[in-house]
């Protein structure tokens, strides 16, 4: 005879349920909330390792003598702070190659020697204006096999050599620039006890109390003024001093 069982007990039985980062909960528990499951994410992301890692060789040992000893990929990526896609790309490279480490790569060789680097440097030294190309004809007016333009702008990058856009000069005659410099080299050791300075607030530089007049004249009252034009003189006018 088949047993009742109360529907009570029915109802008081728990149900496991899986949520989205296979953890277990029963029914009775309450779901994690949304932002408990972001934080979760979150502290995922910051575990793992971010950009390219390169395995030394005695990782890699490592983890194939600790993969041998039955450590899941779960466990290496743990103790090694590494992604575990990574050691599923590795793992498959170490069967192909039969346990042994991949060997060593080189580099490709520089299309330029150390002279041809040194021309290309003295080449736009002596006249800063030439473009890249201008200078890559200049260097090697065959052209150097495999040199692009890139490359020899990255050797002028190297030198310390960049692009730059030319300032303007300032309008300086052969003549002024002679005489500011004989007079520079008179006034070499002139000393400050002729210079006076007058004490003024900020933002009074042009007001006529704190400015040196320039206007020359024999120190009377009488200032004259004279005009001229192509339909010839006006008269004078006296004017009274202020």
């Amino acid at each position: 005879m088949a047993e009742h069982v109360a529907l009570e007990d029915i109802t008081n039985c728990p149900i496991h349920n899986i949520d989205d980062d296979n953890n277990v909960f029963s029914a009775t528990t309450t779901r994690p909330s949304r932002t408990e499951h972001r934080l979760r994410i979150l502290a995922k992301i910051m575990t793992q390792t971010e950009g390219k890692v390169n395995l030394t060789t005695n990782q890699q040992f490592a983890i194939a003598r600790g993969r041998e000893q039955g450590r899941t990929l779960r466990q290496l990526a743990e103790q090694f702070k590494v992604d575990r896609s990574t050691f599923g790309k590795f793992l498959k490279r170490w069967r192909a190659q039969n346990g042994q480490p991949g060997k060593r790569r080189h580099s490709r060789a520089p299309v330029t020697n150390h002279r041809t680097d040194r021309n290309i440097v003295r080449a736009s030294r002596s006249n800063p204006r030439l473009s890249v190309p201008e200078v890559l004809d200049q260097v090697s007016p065959r052209g150097l096999p495999g040199a692009s333009v890139r490359t020899i702008r990255r050797r002028l990058n190297d030198a310390g050599m960049f692009g730059r856009r030319p300032v303007k000069k300032p309008y300086i005659s052969d003549r002024n620039r002679a005489a500011r410099v004989a007079w520079a080299r008179a006034h070499l050791n002139w000393t400050q006890n002729g210079i006076s300075y007058a004490k003024r607030p900020v933002g009074t530089r042009f007001n006529s109390k704190y400015q040196t007049p320039t206007v020359k004249h024999s120190g009377g009252i009488v200032m004259v003024w004279s005009c001229s034009a192509a339909m010839g003189s006006d008269l004078f006018t006296a004017s009274e001093a202020t």
